[in-house]
């Protein structure tokens, strides 16, 4: 741990022991619960904690503390929108306030700028037949006026933004009448009380995403290793993070795409006060978060016409990604449909490279926008992924597609193969259901028996029900046969690994888990490298970094 690291975890252990010792539950999430997952620690890049915890747990936690100061160390504060005048945030943060950690968002408040574990609320909402959707306009526009810095609703669909925005306007006029606080209150009074026993999805009081999670995977909690302590994770845990973050959340993210917040200041050694009652002096609170709002009632405005900018700007680009596509596949004569054949997978990826970046933007695909190139071209580039290990791509792709034209019979077979590779994914790594696993595989078609996530099932399933050394040494002879398909597969090398290891041949486990660790970025390929032969390949990162 780095002393970021080494503070917040501190800060956890008292959160822990305070929930611990009066009854209140909680689960860690974020960074910490996937470094839980895949090396029991933080992950290197990491400089948060992130906890979920539902309305009522959250009630009890504030109340406990509030009216029981003396449960928290000295130089620690809990602070949240309740209980502290300019606080405009959804997330309530633990704080240590001998520390400073500034951000501009948390500037003006003045009261959660040192390090901090951050409370993500997780409140119930109406079932679908109970008028879920309506309730939910309000929970956004409740988010929506008590954020004054940033749109908190920026990935709703265009269709139901202008909906949204109006709704909002409306709230703010009630607020110029009646105040702030007043229509606050009621909006959450009205909005935020919805009983935890008739809801079946719970919605994520967060700042720009709208996100819910089903309610059965927090009604268990199971235990995690974290540095050395075991913490609470919600039972659905996996579930979750393919829900946050795709098909591909097994998947360790590259050392460009490893995000840590970036701080207007970090000073471990000093308290925020020694900072903040220095630039209070300079702006009003008050006068600043209605400085802050009147952007945002311009940004309200300005949100559709720019989007549908950015939309024509896609456009543009499309049209020349398209003909840029073609030109290359004509001048140099390449048949597609041979190079898949042949498996020449690194110069369909060459060829393809703008197509997928585009396609794959963030905007293109919040924005639904589809590159419309030939079908025949379309139905190579997704079935080149989908060969080489990356359903989720094509699958993502496909999402934008069926959004945009209706699927032609080879394209949704291509969907069906890739609901296929996802129902193995969640079976292997969230449900751990080998039996599910069996089945699947069992009802496969030829084509996809041929796919190297079959591959893949079939050596997970081999290997789950393997007692002795001959089964064991089957899974190695059926995976090297694998390999020689598919010799840089590092998730075959680490299921191999594993067997060896088993048969008690611990170097050439360990000889196997080192060249599959440099081939794969599957975190739980790594974790096994870790466990089975002390491999910590995301630390050798962390250090090349």
């Amino acid at each position: 741990m780095n002393d970021v690291q080494m503070g917040l975890f501190d800060l956890l252990v008292e959160i822990d022991d305070i929930c611990e010792s009066h009854d209140i539950e909680y689960y860690l999430s974020g960074g910490a619960a996937l470094g839980a997952l895949r090396c029991g620690r933080f992950l290197p890049w990491d400089d948060d904690i992130d906890l979920f915890i539902t309305r009522d747990n959250w009630h009890k936690l504030r109340d406990l503390i509030d009216q029981n100061p003396e449960v928290v160390p000295e130089n620690r504060d809990l602070v949240c929108f309740e209980n502290t005048n300019h606080y405009r945030n959804p997330l309530a943060r633990y704080v240590d306030t001998s520390t400073t950690v500034i951000h501009p968002a948390q500037s003006i408040a003045a009261k959660s700028c040192g390090l901090q574990v951050e409370f993500f609320i997780l409140d119930p909402i109406p079932n679908v037949e109970d008028g879920r959707e309506e309730h939910l306009k309000h929970m956004r526009v409740f988010l929506e006026i008590l954020v004054p810095n940033f749109l908190s609703s920026k990935y709703l669909p265009l269709e139901e933004f202008a909906e949204h925005k109006d709704l909002v306007f409306n709230y703010f006029d009630e607020i110029e009448s009646r105040g702030f606080s007043t229509v606050i209150s009621e909006l959450y009074d009205k909005y935020y009380t919805y009983p935890f026993e008739k809801a079946d999805t719970l919605y994520l009081r967060w700042g720009e995403n709208y996100l819910t999670y089903k309610t059965e995977w927090f009604k268990e909690k199971r235990f995690l290793d974290f540095e050395g302590r075991q913490f609470p994770v919600a039972g659905g845990l996996e579930h979750f993070y393919r829900v946050e973050f795709g098909d591909d959340w097994i998947y360790v993210p590259e050392m460009d795409d490893q995000a840590s917040h970036n701080s207007l200041v970090e000073d471990l050694n000093h308290p925020f006060e020694d900072y903040t009652s220095i630039y209070l002096n300079f702006f009003n609170q008050g006068e600043m978060i209605k400085t802050y709002e009147k952007i945002k009632q311009v940004n309200l405005n300005i949100r559709i016409p720019t989007l549908k900018i950015t939309l024509e700007k896609l456009k543009m680009l499309g049209v020349i990604v398209k003909e840029e596509l073609h030109k290359t596949i004509e001048s140099n004569n390449y048949d597609l449909s041979l190079l898949l054949n042949n498996n020449e997978f690194s110069l369909l990826d060459e060829i393809f490279e703008d197509y997928y970046a585009l396609q794959l933007n963030p905007n293109s695909r919040f924005l639904n926008y589809f590159v419309d190139i030939d079908s025949s071209i379309l139905k190579i580039a997704l079935e080149s992924k989908i060969k080489q290990g990356s359903y989720f791509t094509s699958r993502r792709i496909l999402g934008i597609v069926e959004n945009n034209i209706e699927l032609d019979e080879d394209l949704k077979q291509l969907k069906k193969v890739c609901d296929y590779c996802h129902n193995l994914s969640v079976s292997i790594y969230d449900d751990k259901d080998m039996e599910s696993l069996e089945s699947i595989l069992n009802d496969a078609d030829d084509y996809s028996k041929t796919l190297i996530d079959t591959y893949r099932a079939e050596l997970h399933l081999e290997l789950s029900k393997s007692e002795n050394g001959e089964d064991y040494k089957k899974v190695i002879d059926n995976g090297e046969a694998i390999l020689l398909k598919f010799p840089q597969d590092g998730e075959i090398l680490g299921i191999i690994a594993k067997a060896y290891f088993h048969l008690g041949e611990k170097e050439k486990s360990h000889e196997l888990f080192r060249k599959a660790v440099d081939l794969t970025r599957n975190g739980f390929v790594w974790k096994d490298a870790k466990e089975y032969a002390g491999i910590d390949r995301m630390l050798e990162e962390a250090h090349v970094n």
